[in-house]
């Protein structure tokens, strides 16, 4: 990962321009920010091929 000095992410690639988001990234280091985040926290479930089910509309299926 990559960090950005004072921001609330890191970037997951090589290429800032095509790099994903890890907005977790300083939550990692955090226990007890991240137990505090865990209870409200939405879930993206994918599985084993890098796919994550969707629901009528094509929105992401989140799991509580």
């Amino acid at each position: 990962m990559t960090s950005v000095a004072g921001a609330p992410y890191s970037l997951v690639g090589p290429d800032p321009c095509l790099a994903a988001l890890d907005r977790a990234d300083t939550l990692r280091v955090d226990p007890d920010a991240l137990a505090a985040a865990w209870a409200t926290a939405w879930v993206l479930r994918i599985d084993s091929d890098g796919r994550a089910a969707g629901d009528d509309h094509g929105r992401p299926a989140l799991v509580r």
